[in-house]
């Protein structure tokens, strides 16, 4: 709830710089400036998925590099400079899966603003037009946290106007380190074999990734 609510302000906030501190309605800001706003997000999430692309294949570059060196030390450094790359990989994570949200909450806007007509007509749209920003913001963030907002939703989850994971284990820098180098080492028995390696940096890439979010977890 807290995460929601820090993602709420600091988008309120960003809309009152977007579009004026005087947006205090939904009829206050423009039809043309939300859909700008979307497309902005849009190229955002493309940015960051190259990013991520990238960074992926560096660390495979880096597990190839692992796999054909047979000396534990510059395995170990190795390892550690994946890490780094999976630590980077998950920042840019969290941040498009924001900038996500952010479009969904946008998208929302831009839905009740086209079918200002059709809602006028409904119990439902006097309720949502009376809605201050504050108030519709956080009421869409709720019910976008997993797909897009639709016209059915809007008149489902009215209710919803007046309300306001994973098991963690622990695993240590080192048991992480060692888990990777273990796969290199596997690896280097059949450094000439590419198939070979792509196995082992898959199984090395899982156990990374899951080791990095049940840290990011037990932060939470």
């Amino acid at each position: 709830m807290a995460e929601n609510d820090s993602f709420v302000n600091n988008l309120l906030k960003g809309i009152s710089s977007k579009f004026g501190s005087k947006a205090k309605k939904l009829d206050d800001i423009p039809l043309d400036d939300l859909t700008r706003e979307v497309l902005r997000l849009e190229n955002a999430e493309r940015t960051f998925e190259l990013k991520v692309e990238k960074l992926e294949k560096t660390k495979q570059d880096l597990f190839a590099q692992g796999a054909r060196t047979s000396n534990d030390r510059e395995r170990r450094t190795i390892a550690r400079q994946m890490q780094e790359v999976e630590t980077e990989i998950k920042s840019i994570e969290r941040m498009a899966v924001g900038t996500t949200k952010q479009k969904r909450v946008i998208k929302g806007l831009i839905l009740l603003k086209r079918e200002q007509e059709y809602l006028a007509s409904s119990d439902v749209g006097s309720v949502i037009k009376s809605l201050d920003i504050t108030t519709l913001t956080r009421w869409i963030t709720d019910q976008t946290s997993e797909s897009d907002l639709n016209l059915d939703r809007v008149e489902e989850m009215l209710g919803s106007l007046e309300t306001g994971d994973m098991v963690r284990k622990t695993h240590t820098d080192d048991t992480a380190v060692d888990d990777l180098v273990r796969q290199m080492s596997m690896a280097h028995d059949d450094a000439n074999n590419p198939t070979t390696i792509d196995e082992r940096f898959k199984e090395a890439n899982e156990s990374l990734k899951k080791s990095k979010d049940q840290e990011s977890s037990e932060r939470e």
